[in-house]
């Protein structure tokens, strides 16, 4: 693969151009799972006889965000404090003497979050700046340092940074074919560029950028950026045994394999506080939130299943119905498709208490990295068969950090499981200490699969046993979001109705009064001969037709009475 050293063209040819439409946002390939999201990249049209990796180097950074936002297999908790630091910054900066803007760093350990709350808030920010009418125009330039080869080399770094100013403000500067002249040229483009519009410069993961030959630091970058410009800045801070997380290796092999060691992670930090820039840290999850994700993957672990089996369902009744002629075979098909509809097969996956609690309880759970890991392995292990108490045991046990997980996972994938019988009653032993299945039920109380095994037991059940009300509650107060949206809906129109009805009558009730009060100021004034000839009008059928609301009132109050009833029967109904 050709790595492309000037802009997007091949080194020392004259630059082609690209039939490429204007680049997309992050929030444009958000949903990459989509067919939308996917198409998005798809779209970026190059010709065959130019075409080289790095052309598609914006788009595989977007990606690569898009893949730490909410989706069907992600769950995002929200760091507060950071994401209102980020927000303050993004609208009002921070000046230095000189009123120059200054950058803000985004600190914390390797698996704390850092990528996954820059790309959450880049997406609502985005999705504001759209909404705004302050705003008109706002360049955004994020880069995902290791996301590709070329993204961890500062001079391509800067060289991708110069080309999209140059392309989206259309400056009529050059790009120094020297790369090492870019630095000096940067503050340039930036202040060029901040006088036509905004800019936004987001660079994730300062600490890992190198060079080809020997080590630039951070003399690449400049001191201060012009006053409408904003520049965000992440880095891993070093781990150590002073550190919180103090008996969890924070280590992160990605860092290890492009030279971003402990010591270059410490002097980076050093420089970025020297520089006196302001520094926001990025903490360990608490508890409370561990627990959240936890419960937040299950959940979403079930709706995946349940959308599978639909879908498998509904390709398996489309093919039933392209088939021609019938054969003996359709009795089976029709029966594994109700197979598939059964929640028995649910393969979700659902855990006793006594297996939360020991995820929990582990410095690891402190750490999304650690804890996205460990779930999708024991989701995955779950589906294949696996015990799930003899590999969580091996997992936590074993592992005092990201890297060793990744090392225990794969040893127990490698070497497979066929559990004997000693296994097999360890297992129902443990089990039987945890609850059984009504403790399984009771922690896994939206899980359609163990709501259909809980309706099995019970109409097997010869005792007059009446399931516990805590287990019922549980279970109605837990409704999917398209249900409780829809019963907030219903209240939401009937209070508009009810609403409604109420004005309808203060409002008839104020125009008879205004009706009254003018036929007492007529008779009160009516002293000649043109009142009194007023006056009879007024009384007369034409006269109460005249008047908006007065004739039904007056003249037909039998009528008004009989339309009364039926508005309330209707309004009974």
């Amino acid at each position: 693969t050709h790595l492309p050293q000037t802009g997007f063209s091949p080194p020392n040819t004259t630059p082609v151009p690209l039939l490429m439409p204007k680049q997309k946002q992050l929030l444009d390939v958000a949903d990459v799972g989509s067919a939308a999201g996917q198409s998005s990249i798809a779209a970026t049209f190059i010709p065959e006889d130019t075409f080289c990796i790095g052309d598609l180097e914006h788009d595989l950074h977007n990606t690569f965000a898009a893949t730490r936002v909410p989706t069907s297999n992600y769950v995002y908790a929200s760091h507060g404090g950071a994401e209102a630091a980020l927000e303050n910054y993004a609208d009002n900066g921070s000046e230095s003497l000189s009123g120059k803007t200054e950058p803000l760093v985004i600190s914390g350990p390797s698996g704390v979050g850092k990528s996954a709350l820059l790309a959450n808030w880049l997406i609502k920010h985005q999705a504001e700046v759209k909404r705004s009418r302050t705003i008109s125009d706002e360049f955004v330039f994020w880069h995902v340092v290791g996301c590709s080869r070329q993204s961890t080399y500062t001079y391509l770094t800067l060289r991708r940074l110069m080309s999209e100013l140059k392309e989206h403000f259309e400056l009529t500067a050059a790009i120094p074919s020297n790369d090492e002249k870019l630095p000096w040229e940067l503050p340039r483009f930036l202040d060029m560029a901040s006088k036509k519009g905004r800019v936004l410069i987001i660079i994730d993961g300062l600490h890992r950028l190198r060079a080809e030959e020997g080590d630039l630091g951070l003399k690449w970058l400049p001191l201060s950026f012009p006053s409408n410009c904003r520049v965000i800045i992440s880095t891993t801070s070093p781990g150590g045994e002073d550190d919180e997380d103090a008996g969890f290796d924070t280590g992160n092999a990605e860092d290890d394999a492009i030279g971003a060691s402990e010591g270059k992670k410490e002097r980076v930090l050093e420089e970025l506080k020297r520089r006196s820039w302001k520094i926001v840290e990025v903490e360990p999850l608490p508890d409370e939130t561990s627990g959240h994700i936890v419960e937040s993957f299950l959940r979403l672990s079930s709706k995946m299943q349940a959308k599978k089996r639909k879908k498998a369902a509904a390709d398996e009744k489309a093919k039933q119905n392209s088939t021609t002629f019938l054969t003996a075979t359709d009795d089976l098909t029709a029966s594994s498709l109700e197979q598939e509809l059964d929640p028995h097969t649910e393969k979700a996956l659902v855990l006793f208490p006594s297996i939360k609690k020991k995820i929990l309880d582990d410095l690891g759970a402190r750490n999304p990295l650690f804890l996205r890991t460990l779930l999708h392995a024991t989701e995955y292990a779950g589906n294949h068969g696996y015990d799930l108490w003899s590999c969580i045991d091996k997992w936590m046990d074993g592992a005092d950090g990201v890297n060793r997980l990744y090392d225990e996972i794969l040893q127990t994938f490698e070497n497979g499981q066929i559990p004997g019988r000693t296994d097999v009653e360890l297992a129902k032993d443990r089990c039987k200490e945890d609850g059984g299945f009504a403790k399984l039920l009771e922690a896994n109380p939206w899980n359609p699969s163990l709501l259909a095994m809980s309706g099995a037991e019970m109409t097997k059940k010869t005792s007059n046993k009446k399931a516990e009300p805590k287990e019922e509650s549980a279970i109605k107060t837990t409704d999917d979001d398209e249900v409780v949206q829809d019963r907030l809906m219903k209240k939401a129109n009937a209070v508009a109705d009810e609403k409604l009805v109420i004005l309808a009558e203060d409002s008839e009730k104020k125009l008879t009064s205004v009706v009254s009060d003018i036929q007492e100021r007529v008779k009160a004034m009516a002293g000649g001969s043109s009142g009194s000839q007023f006056l009879a009008w007024l009384e007369s059928k034409e006269g109460r037709t005249a008047i908006p609301g007065h004739a039904s009132v007056a003249e037909e109050p039998e009528a008004k009475a009989e339309e009364k009833k039926e508005e309330e029967k209707k309004e009974e109904e």
